[in-house]
Protein backbone atom coordinates (compact mmCIF):
# COMPACT_ATOMS: atom_id res chain seq x y z
CA UNK A 1 0.00 0.00 0.00
CA UNK A 2 0.88 3.67 -0.59
CA UNK A 3 1.21 6.64 1.58
CA UNK A 4 1.43 9.76 0.60
CA UNK A 5 1.29 12.69 3.00
CA UNK A 6 1.54 15.88 1.20
CA UNK A 7 0.51 20.13 2.30
CA UNK A 8 -3.10 20.35 2.16
CA UNK A 9 -2.49 23.57 -0.61
CA UNK A 10 -3.19 23.74 -4.43
CA UNK A 11 0.34 21.82 -4.83
CA UNK A 12 -0.05 19.43 -2.44
CA UNK A 13 -3.58 18.61 -3.46
CA UNK A 14 -2.36 18.39 -6.88
CA UNK A 15 0.03 15.45 -5.80
CA UNK A 16 -2.45 13.98 -4.01
CA UNK A 17 -4.59 13.79 -7.71
CA UNK A 18 -1.61 12.71 -9.62
CA UNK A 19 -1.23 9.88 -6.79
CA UNK A 20 -4.94 8.70 -6.98
CA UNK A 21 -4.49 8.72 -10.50
CA UNK A 22 -1.19 6.53 -10.48
CA UNK A 23 -2.24 4.13 -7.76
CA UNK A 24 -6.04 4.40 -7.71
CA UNK A 25 -7.33 2.23 -4.85
CA UNK A 26 -4.04 1.20 -3.44
CA UNK A 27 -2.92 4.27 -1.94
CA UNK A 28 -3.65 6.48 1.19
CA UNK A 29 -3.47 10.16 0.79
CA UNK A 30 -3.50 12.67 3.78
CA UNK A 31 -3.11 16.17 3.31
CA UNK A 32 -1.52 17.86 6.25
CA UNK A 33 -0.26 21.60 7.53
CA UNK A 34 3.30 22.67 7.45
CA UNK A 35 3.05 22.01 11.47
CA UNK A 36 1.34 18.46 11.74
CA UNK A 37 2.97 16.64 8.83
CA UNK A 38 6.22 15.42 10.95
CA UNK A 39 3.53 14.47 14.12
CA UNK A 40 1.61 12.35 11.02
CA UNK A 41 4.72 11.17 9.15
CA UNK A 42 6.38 9.95 12.90
CA UNK A 43 2.88 8.18 14.15
CA UNK A 44 2.97 6.19 10.51
CA UNK A 45 6.95 4.97 10.99
CA UNK A 46 6.07 3.80 14.36
CA UNK A 47 3.86 1.34 13.01
CA UNK A 48 4.25 0.84 9.23
CA UNK A 49 4.59 -2.53 8.03
CA UNK A 50 7.98 -3.28 5.35
CA UNK A 51 5.50 -3.67 2.44
CA UNK A 52 4.79 0.46 2.72
CA UNK A 53 5.20 2.81 0.63
CA UNK A 54 5.99 6.43 1.94
CA UNK A 55 5.56 9.23 0.27
CA UNK A 56 5.91 12.50 1.34
CA UNK A 57 5.53 15.68 -1.33
CA UNK A 58 5.57 19.41 -1.10
CA UNK A 59 6.60 19.45 2.47
CA UNK A 60 10.05 18.47 4.24
CA UNK A 61 10.72 16.63 7.09
CA UNK A 62 12.75 16.98 10.58
CA UNK A 63 15.67 15.76 11.71
CA UNK A 64 13.99 13.39 13.70
CA UNK A 65 12.17 11.91 10.83
CA UNK A 66 14.61 12.07 8.63
CA UNK A 67 16.11 9.22 10.54
CA UNK A 68 13.28 7.24 10.83
CA UNK A 69 12.56 7.05 7.35
CA UNK A 70 16.38 6.42 6.27
CA UNK A 71 16.12 3.31 8.96
CA UNK A 72 12.43 2.30 7.36
CA UNK A 73 14.50 1.80 3.89
CA UNK A 74 17.27 0.76 5.86
CA UNK A 75 15.31 -2.27 7.39
CA UNK A 76 13.45 -3.04 4.12
CA UNK A 77 10.87 -0.64 3.51
CA UNK A 78 10.35 1.54 0.53
CA UNK A 79 10.24 5.51 0.70
CA UNK A 80 10.42 8.60 -1.28
CA UNK A 81 10.69 12.32 -0.79
CA UNK A 82 9.58 15.01 -3.59
CA UNK A 83 9.91 18.92 -2.45
CA UNK A 84 10.62 21.96 -4.55
CA UNK A 85 11.80 24.57 -1.67
CA UNK A 86 15.10 25.44 -0.96
CA UNK A 87 14.80 24.47 2.80
CA UNK A 88 14.85 21.15 2.01
CA UNK A 89 17.89 20.34 -0.40
CA UNK A 90 20.12 18.90 2.16
CA UNK A 91 17.77 15.98 1.89
CA UNK A 92 19.47 15.04 -1.22
CA UNK A 93 22.10 13.36 0.45
CA UNK A 94 19.68 10.41 0.72
CA UNK A 95 18.47 8.03 -1.90
CA UNK A 96 14.81 8.09 -1.05
CA UNK A 97 14.92 11.70 -1.67
CA UNK A 98 14.57 14.33 -4.81
CA UNK A 99 14.24 17.91 -3.94
CA UNK A 100 14.55 20.27 -7.29
CA UNK A 101 13.77 23.85 -7.47
CA UNK A 102 14.35 24.74 -10.99
CA UNK A 103 13.56 22.64 -14.42
CA UNK A 104 15.68 22.10 -16.58
CA UNK A 105 14.72 25.16 -18.38
CA UNK A 106 15.47 27.37 -15.77
CA UNK A 107 11.50 27.45 -14.61
CA UNK A 108 10.45 27.17 -11.04
CA UNK A 109 9.31 23.60 -9.74
CA UNK A 110 6.36 22.26 -7.92
CA UNK A 111 5.33 19.43 -6.36
CA UNK A 112 3.12 18.20 -8.36
CA UNK A 113 5.34 18.82 -11.44
CA UNK A 114 7.97 17.38 -10.17
CA UNK A 115 5.70 14.16 -8.98
CA UNK A 116 4.04 13.89 -12.49
CA UNK A 117 7.59 13.66 -13.60
CA UNK A 118 8.38 10.81 -11.49
CA UNK A 119 5.28 9.01 -11.89
CA UNK A 120 5.39 9.16 -16.05
CA UNK A 121 9.33 8.28 -15.76
CA UNK A 122 9.03 5.47 -13.51
CA UNK A 123 5.98 4.11 -15.50
CA UNK A 124 3.57 4.58 -13.01
CA UNK A 125 1.53 6.61 -15.14
CA UNK A 126 0.90 6.98 -18.75
CA UNK A 127 1.50 10.56 -20.44
CA UNK A 128 -1.78 12.62 -20.64
CA UNK A 129 -2.06 15.84 -22.44
CA UNK A 130 -5.06 16.66 -20.02
CA UNK A 131 -2.86 15.94 -16.73
CA UNK A 132 -0.41 17.94 -18.04
CA UNK A 133 -2.24 20.79 -18.71
CA UNK A 134 -3.53 20.50 -15.05
CA UNK A 135 -0.21 20.31 -13.84
CA UNK A 136 0.96 23.65 -15.91
CA UNK A 137 -1.96 24.98 -13.93
CA UNK A 138 -0.73 24.02 -10.36
CA UNK A 139 2.77 24.78 -11.11
CA UNK A 140 2.20 28.21 -12.51
CA UNK A 141 0.17 29.43 -9.79
CA UNK A 142 2.45 27.90 -7.05
CA UNK A 143 5.24 29.86 -8.91
CA UNK A 144 3.62 32.92 -9.36
CA UNK A 145 4.38 32.82 -12.83
CA UNK A 146 0.63 32.62 -13.64
CA UNK A 147 0.52 36.63 -13.27
CA UNK A 148 3.52 37.29 -15.31
CA UNK A 149 1.49 34.88 -18.12
CA UNK A 150 -2.08 36.36 -17.03
CA UNK A 151 -3.15 32.98 -17.30
CA UNK A 152 -6.18 33.78 -15.61
CA UNK A 153 -7.31 30.17 -15.24
CA UNK A 154 -4.60 28.73 -13.28
CA UNK A 155 -5.72 31.31 -10.46
CA UNK A 156 -9.21 30.41 -10.99
CA UNK A 157 -8.27 26.89 -10.15
CA UNK A 158 -6.92 28.05 -7.22
CA UNK A 159 -9.96 30.30 -6.45
CA UNK A 160 -12.48 27.20 -6.66
CA UNK A 161 -9.78 24.84 -4.46
CA UNK A 162 -10.26 27.26 -1.74
CA UNK A 163 -14.46 27.39 -2.31
CA UNK A 164 -15.11 23.51 -1.68
CA UNK A 165 -14.15 21.16 0.65
CA UNK A 166 -10.40 19.01 -0.31
CA UNK A 167 -12.19 15.88 -1.01
CA UNK A 168 -14.88 17.32 -3.27
CA UNK A 169 -12.19 19.52 -5.22
CA UNK A 170 -9.82 16.04 -5.45
CA UNK A 171 -12.96 14.14 -6.95
CA UNK A 172 -14.14 16.58 -9.30
CA UNK A 173 -10.36 17.25 -10.75
CA UNK A 174 -9.05 13.69 -10.79
CA UNK A 175 -12.84 12.61 -12.63
CA UNK A 176 -12.07 15.47 -14.74
CA UNK A 177 -8.96 14.34 -15.45
CA UNK A 178 -9.82 10.98 -16.50
CA UNK A 179 -12.43 11.40 -18.83
CA UNK A 180 -11.62 14.55 -20.69
CA UNK A 181 -9.93 15.83 -23.44
CA UNK A 182 -8.67 19.14 -22.13
CA UNK A 183 -8.97 20.93 -19.16
CA UNK A 184 -12.19 23.27 -18.50
CA UNK A 185 -14.34 24.28 -15.80
CA UNK A 186 -17.96 22.87 -15.87
CA UNK A 187 -21.08 24.81 -16.30
CA UNK A 188 -21.63 24.65 -11.91
CA UNK A 189 -17.93 25.58 -11.44
CA UNK A 190 -18.43 28.53 -14.22
CA UNK A 191 -20.90 29.86 -12.37
CA UNK A 192 -19.33 29.65 -8.60
CA UNK A 193 -16.01 31.57 -9.84
CA UNK A 194 -18.04 33.67 -11.57
CA UNK A 195 -20.57 34.61 -8.55
CA UNK A 196 -17.02 35.07 -6.69
CA UNK A 197 -15.27 37.38 -8.72
CA UNK A 198 -18.57 39.50 -8.81
CA UNK A 199 -18.16 39.31 -5.41
CA UNK A 200 -14.67 40.32 -4.97
CA UNK A 201 -15.26 42.97 -7.70
CA UNK A 202 -17.88 44.67 -5.43
CA UNK A 203 -15.55 44.38 -2.66
CA UNK A 204 -13.22 46.12 -3.68
CA UNK A 205 -15.01 48.80 -5.69
CA UNK A 206 -16.56 49.84 -1.99
CA UNK A 207 -13.21 49.88 -0.63
CA UNK A 208 -12.33 52.32 -3.89
CA UNK A 209 -14.95 54.15 -2.83
CA UNK A 210 -14.54 54.81 0.61
CA UNK A 211 -10.97 56.17 -0.23
CA UNK A 212 -11.99 58.05 -2.94
CA UNK A 213 -14.62 60.15 -1.58
CA UNK A 214 -14.18 63.43 -0.66
CA UNK A 215 -14.47 64.04 3.16
CA UNK A 216 -16.50 67.29 4.33
CA UNK A 217 -14.02 69.66 5.63
CA UNK A 218 -15.55 70.88 9.21
CA UNK A 219 -16.29 75.01 9.30
CA UNK A 220 -14.25 76.39 11.36
CA UNK A 221 -15.59 79.80 13.49
CA UNK A 222 -12.89 82.98 14.04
Amino acid sequence: MYHLFTHNDLDGVGCGIVAKLAFGEEVVVSYNSIGRLNQNVGAFLEQAKIEDTLIVTDLSVDEDNEKMITQFVEDGGKALLIDHHKSALHLNEHDWASVTVEQEDGKQTAATSLFYQYAVENKLLEPSSIVAEFVELVRQYDTWEWEVNKNTTAKRLNDLFFMIPIEEFEMKIANKLSTAESFSFDEVEQTLLNVEESRVDRYINRKKEKFIRPRSVPIQLV
